[in-house]
């Protein structure tokens, strides 16, 4: 018999791409884009302007659910560069007509990598393909989420299914990511007036260790990430600063910032044309010797 999320698959796959566009957000996912108040969350990061909070058996046994809500100094198109690390900042933005392997490539265009979490063990007793998880959220991106003077562009994946690793991530590597969501909007600084950016993410992962299940090893886990997480955050943040710090920019995020400063809701068109410019390719923002701690 076919399972529920089957059957979401199913009927989510025989819509067209102009029902996809149509589709609203659920109470439930909204409610996902929320910080998360159960006292069952740990929160290794809790800053005003990041948080990172996950919890273990959230949505089934063994299964991690991970939040994280987060500004940088970055006008939209560089952040998202950073956050997700396409190769052309106009690849990623939504509508872009030219498909590549950093989309989903489910054949529409109304489908593309959202974002990507990298999770490296430093545990030396570990096999190293164990050592590095790497989950890409890709999903259906919404333009209609104008209740702020920003276009939100929020993003859900397809239930249950396992999000493609086009980087060339072993198999054994691949995490699993059901019911995703993501959203992702310029913000001004009102006490500084800079341009930033504010991403939101929620997804639970199956993390498809080599370790058994169990409360001690769900501990052991919650340890760790407590551990490592605030590391990993300090490599993100200077990432993001190397790239400001260059002053990279595009014709498309010098459009945004300029519709910035007019305090007017940004335009779905302007997002239109963005498949035709011209960008900075990743592989120029820096080495990896830059994110060192």
């Amino acid at each position: 018999m076919m399972n529920e999320n089957e059957a979401i698959n199913n009927q989510m796959s025989s819509l067209s791409v102009s029902d996809h566009i149509a589709m609203k957000l659920t109470d439930h996912q909204r409610q996902r884009l929320e910080k998360p108040t159960d006292s069952a969350w740990n929160w290794p990061v809790d800053k005003p302007d990041i948080k990172v909070g996950f919890q273990v058996g959230l949505s089934g046994p063994g299964i991690y659910s991970v939040y994280l809500d987060y500004i940088i100094d970055n006008p939209m198109t560089e952040a998202l560069s950073v956050s997700t690390d396409v190769e052309r900042w106009a690849d990623w933005v939504p509508t872009c007509h030219k498909l590549n392997n950093m989309t989903a490539e489910l054949g529409e265009n109304d489908w593309h990598q959202v974002g990507q979490i990298i999770i490296k063990l430093p545990l030396v007793f570990l096999p190293k393909k164990y050592k590095v998880r790497e989950i890409l959220l890709s999903g259906q991106y919404f333009t209609d989420e104008t209740d702020k003077d920003a276009l939100f562009m929020t993003f859900i994946t397809h239930p249950g299914d396992d999000i493609p690793l086009p980087k060339g991530v072993p198999a054994e590597c691949r995490m699993s990511m059901p019911d995703g969501i993501s959203r992702i909007y310029p913000v001004v600084d009102k006490a500084t007036g800079r341009h930033q950016t504010r991403i939101t993410v929620f997804c639970d992962l199956d993390p498809k260790l080599p370790l058994p299940e169990g409360p001690i090893w769900g501990a052991f886990l919650s340890w760790l990430f407590n551990k490592i997480v605030p590391f990993a955050m300090r490599a993100f943040r200077k990432q993001a600063s190397v790239v400001h710090k260059k002053g990279l920019v595009t014709p498309l995020s010098q459009a945004l910032v300029a519709y910035a400063k007019t305090g007017l809701s940004f335009p779905s068109a302007l997002l239109f044309r963005a498949g035709n410019q011209e960008s900075v390719p990743v592989s120029e923002h820096g080495s990896d010797d830059d994110l060192e701690c």
